[in-house]
């Protein structure tokens, strides 16, 4: 068998048994439980080439790979990344590991580092030793904002593509995946233009690669070199899926993980404190999750006064405080319990609500919002999904898990949030939920994602009173909004 390989597909040749044999073997199941193939009219993504190695290894299928490019692999002992290689920092070990391991992959893979390990200082670090013209794909408009900052804050000329910005002639080019998603589809030739000009194309978030939309940008651009970023790269840590194996296809696989834990050890990263409450109010009866979920979690009156109480008992003691929510309607019932004026609700680019008699609209850049945040000595933000990524609030010290879920991949970012902090210790405080089935599992699976991160979890609130000396009683806590409500 031949196995051709193009930047972005290999496409195969060989007779009816060597097809059958690989047709059979490279599968994956997708989130619908069902096998998908990953070879698709005798070609696959050129990122699975090394498991496809393995899969005709296995079978004992004889094959040959001819490349079409050179694929630039390139000796450990010919790559030379400094400490100092980007000005005005010392790069960190994993830092200098991550870029020299994508060299000796020819600039292919996916670097998993966790939330606050400087994973975008590594996309400047294997751009600038490069020195190629690189798209840098980005998920939202102000990531492509933070990207380009960085990029020129390291000396690295870096341009901006979406949200209205077209600013290309630059070596760097910042974009956003919707506006390159939309020029492909409008025939814009700006977008056509990148993608083709660059010769590296790095993914920030590259989890996004199992959509079809940053798929669609991935296949339309030819670049040798393919790197992945990623707090968390897969949804499963133990398993991988057919959408999983997409994103591997693009990229690669994973050549450098970093996980919370090496970071805390080394002193990057406060070390997140899980503080379990439970939850044992009214029994749901019904089984359908949406209702659930309302009853359970967004409208569950004792559970929404813990978490204002929490807030606003840690605010007064001096913490800074994030609370996550998952659904608007949840950010506004808690906004209405606590009735302070200074407390934002921000769920979405630059919308928010404030608290003044009333719930009131308001606007304001996620920048901005955390530079004010940032100012005060004390505070409650919440925040929703938005926060799960790319938003660092580095002075928090506390972090309530207000809106439930059980996905790994999102336990994890809204973890990282905390962990993010510049304090030696964050407190986080969950829920463990026994008033339906499901919200139960959800608890557990937390807690296992939790244990998998070797996170320190406990039972109830004594271990944040013997660390701090403040006593939360959760009954009184209740009581006391009781009354007020």
């Amino acid at each position: 068998m031949r196995l051709i390989v193009e930047p972005n597909l290999t496409y195969t040749d060989g007779d009816y048994i060597e097809m059958q044999a690989l047709e059979q073997l490279l599968v994956a199941p997708g989130e619908d439980s069902k096998e998908h193939s990953l070879l698709d009219n005798n070609h696959f993504h050129s990122g699975l080439l090394s498991r496809v190695e393995e899969i005709l290894q296995s079978r004992g299928i004889d094959y040959e790979v001819e490349w079409t490019y050179e694929p630039d692999l390139r000796s450990p002992a010919d790559i030379d990344i400094p400490e100092d290689f980007l000005p005005g920092i010392q790069l960190r070990p994993h830092q200098i590991a991550a870029p020299m391991k994508l060299a000796t992959r020819g600039g292919r893979g996916v670097v998993n580092v966790a939330t606050g390990g400087g994973k975008t200082e590594i996309g400047c670090v294997v751009t600038k030793y490069y020195d190629e013209p690189t798209l840098f794909v980005n998920d939202r408009v102000k990531h492509a904002h933070q990207a380009q900052r960085r990029f020129k804050k390291y000396g690295i000329d870096c341009g901006i593509y979406g949200g209205g910005d077209r600013d290309l002639d630059h070596l760097v080019v910042s974009a956003v995946a919707d506006s390159l998603y939309t020029g492909l589809k409008n025939r814009d030739p700006d977008a056509y233009g990148i993608l083709d000009r660059a010769k590296m194309i790095i993914f920030d978030e590259c989890h996004h690669l199992t959509s079809n939309m940053w798929t669609t940008i991935a296949d339309n651009c030819k670049a040798t070199r393919r790197v992945g970023l990623s707090a968390s790269v897969f949804d499963d840590p133990d398993d991988r899926t057919y959408e999983d194996m997409t994103l591997i296809g693009q990229t690669g696989d994973v050549v450098c993980f970093v996980p919370p834990r090496w970071l805390i050890e080394k002193g990057y990263l406060a070390e997140p404190l899980i503080h379990y409450t439970p939850v044992n109010t009214q029994a749901i009866r019904i089984f359908d999750w949406m209702p659930v979920y309302r009853e359970g979690i967004v409208e569950n009156q004792y559970r929404n006064f813990l978490v204002a109480g929490y807030a606003e008992i840690l605010r007064n003691f001096g913490f800074k405080v994030l609370v996550l929510v998952q659904r608007i309607d949840h950010g506004k019932n808690l906004l209405k319990l606590l009735k302070d004026p200074s407390i934002v609700f921000s769920y979405g680019g630059d919308e928010m609500f404030r608290w003044d008699q009333e719930l009131i609209p308001a606007n304001m850049s996620p920048e901005a919002l955390s530079d004010e945040f940032e100012a005060q000595t004390s505070g409650i933000l919440i925040g929703s999904t938005v926060y799960d990524e790319s938003i660092d609030i580095p002075s928090m010290t506390a972090l309530i898990m207000a809106g439930g879920g059980r996905k790994h991949r999102r336990t994890l970012q809204r973890i990282g949030r905390a962990a993010h902090s510049t304090n030696e210790f964050v407190h986080v405080f969950d829920f463990w939920d026994f008033q339906h089935p499901f919200l139960q599992k959800h608890s557990r699976v937390r807690l296992d994602t939790y244990s998998n991160l070797e996170y320190k979890a406990y039972q109830n609130l004594s271990e944040f009173t013997y660390r701090t000396g403040i006593h939360m009683d959760p009954q009184k806590i209740v009581m006391d909004f009781s009354r007020r409500a």
